[in-house]
């Protein structure tokens, strides 16, 4: 109960409310960067008491406030979260003793000095991790992206959530490619994005390929435009298959990072569609949760709570690792988090929507 908890806990639990009550659905960043990283385990432990995590889906890792259901209205799109590997371009294992040796300085760091980190301005890039909220990213062009007022009518249960696909993709793209851009120590330039602002929300794949067909032929324009093509590529690639897309980056990424060579070529491919980014309607998402339930009843019945945890820490690990989510294996850096750790499917909180579960799990 939480009237037994200690008064050092339950200050934390008012505290945590309290941006809660500012800020309806947060990270896990957002807590740490506020309260301090130095009380990471203990906010873990009390954010149960103020909200649940989605295992999946668009709102995965962030703390929802017990009550909301940022499912039901298209302004909790703002919230809304992306994540990419941190630390891997900047040279800092997650680990490793350079990455507690972080820590230790991020907790060192008062709230002032960690103000924005939970932030993407198009200029920096933060210190404590790359999972960024839509409402927190200020750089203007993919501001002027997401604040588009043509969404989706229902909210889907995948990445792109109230957005359309082609939206979801122009923002998350362009997020990336600037941020290995200035992880890379180079400075953007906007202009090579200025003909993806122009796509509509949803395109027609084939269309937006015959595009700039003509300039992919033409070696010397094709040479000249390589980096506007490469990003027009990703765009079409992750409106598709968002795995495909950013594994794709990923690897190109590295390759130039390995090579020192800045002109490796990306060659347009025929994509496969992604089938599990194909919104279903909200009573399938329903059906399909309780046909989880049941079959993960069955499967693991006489089965112990340990086994399941593994089982959730798979799932999270495996879709960290195509994603690049940079708190999907968080907890094993705090090797005494109690079992009651936020980190857990909704499906275990005794209150709170029915997630969008299963569409992620391995």
């Amino acid at each position: 109960m939480e009237r037994d908890l200690t008064p050092y806990m339950q200050a934390l639990i008012t505290n945590i409310r309290v941006l809660l009550l500012q800020k309806p659905i947060v990270t896990r960043q957002l807590l740490y960067n506020r309260l301090g990283w130095d009380k990471r385990t203990k906010l873990r432990q009390a954010a149960i008491y103020c909200g649940f995590f989605f295992e999946s889906g668009p709102w995965r890792e962030a703390l929802v406030r017990w009550g909301v259901d940022p499912r039901k209205d298209p302004e909790y799109r703002k919230y809304q979260t992306v994540s990419f590997q941190s630390y891997l371009k900047t040279g800092i294992s997650k680990h490793s003793t350079a990455f507690d040796q972080h820590v230790i300085r991020l907790a060192k760091m008062s709230p002032e000095e960690l103000e924005t980190e939970h932030t993407f301005d198009g200029i920096n890039v933060s210190q404590t991790g790359n999972l960024f909220q839509f409402c927190d990213i200020t750089d203007p062009l993919i501001a002027k992206i997401l604040a588009t007022k043509d969404i989706r009518t229902t909210c889907a249960p995948t990445f792109q959530g109230w957005y359309h696909a082609g939206t979801w993709a122009k923002a998350t793209v362009i997020l990336k490619d600037k941020m290995n851009t200035i992880i890379g120590g180079e400075k953007p330039d906007d202009r090579i994005y200025q003909r993806i602002l122009e796509w509509p929300e949803l395109w027609d794949d084939k269309e937006m390929a015959a595009g700039y067909r003509a300039e992919i032929d033409n070696r010397q324009v094709h040479h000249e435009k390589r980096r506007e093509h490469q990003v027009m590529h990703n765009v079409r690639w992750a409106a598709k298959n968002p795995r495909y897309a950013f594994e794709k980056m990923e690897a190109l990424n590295e390759r130039e990072g390995d090579t020192g060579e800045g002109e490796q070529e990306q060659e347009d491919v025929d994509v496969p569609e992604d089938m599990t980014e194909v919104p279903v309607s909200a009573e399938a998402v329903l059906n399909a949760d309780i046909e989880a339930e049941h079959e993960d009843e069955e499967q693991d019945e006489g089965e112990g709570e340990e086994e399941d945890g593994e089982d959730e820490l798979q799932g999270d690990e495996h879709y960290g690792d195509m994603y690049g989510s940079d708190e999907a294996d968080d907890d094993d850096d705090d090797e005494h988090d109690d079992e009651d750790s936020p980190v857990m499917s909704v499906r275990a909180a005794s209150e709170g929507p029915v997630p969008f579960g299963g569409y992620y799990r391995v």
